[in-house]
């Protein structure tokens, strides 16, 4: 599996890569420490793509962020696939 996320504080970008021609999409599963915010950026793009998404957290947080194999169709993440949690201060 070659998937990679990235997540810069300035601006609260993330960035999923997707390395793997396998027909699934890179995932990055992210949520506030403090529990206000989660969710899931998918790159359906297809191999050797990035997906950028903005999210515009609140300052003084803290994300932490996984990356996974997903499925863009059906919104589900395979099992087992994740990577461990990163943490950035927001």
């Amino acid at each position: 599996m070659d998937y990679q996320a990235c997540y810069s504080p300035d601006g609260d970008w993330f960035q999923v890569w997707d390395g793997d021609s396998d027909g699934s999409s890179a995932v990055v599963q992210w949520e506030l420490v403090d529990g206000d915010r989660f969710g899931a950026i998918y790159n359906a793009d297809g191999n050797q793509t990035y997906r950028y998404k903005n999210k515009n957290l609140p300052e003084g947080d803290e994300v932490r962020f996984r990356v996974c194999e997903g499925h863009w169709s059906t919104k589900l993440i395979t099992a087992g696939t994740c990577s461990m949690y990163a943490s950035n201060p927001t």
